[in-house]
């Protein structure tokens, strides 16, 4: 399998028209920076749909909790109302 021919080739790099010898293997890797930056970017994008998320909830705890005190004021009124 490791066979080489007269020029030093393996079989496979024979049938290889492309030249992959003068690739540089570390160009697809992110630099430590280029990391930091890409998760700095996802856990802030992270932080801001928390922040919608809990802002939406506390809106609608706000309004159940509002409905809820209004109701059992109406409740009571009436009931109070029916005493006298």
């Amino acid at each position: 399998m490791g066979s080489h021919n007269g020029n030093g080739n393996a079989w496979a790099d024979q049938w290889d028209k492309d030249n992959h010898h003068n690739v540089n293997p570390t160009a697809n890797y992110y630099t430590p920076e280029d990391k930091k930056a890409k998760y700095k970017k996802k856990v802030g994008e992270g932080l801001d749909k928390t922040k919608e998320v809990a802002i939406t909830g506390m809106k609608k705890a706000k309004l159940g909790a509002s409905a809820s005190f209004k109701w059992i004021k109406q409740k009571c009124n009436r009931n109070n109302s029916n005493k006298y």
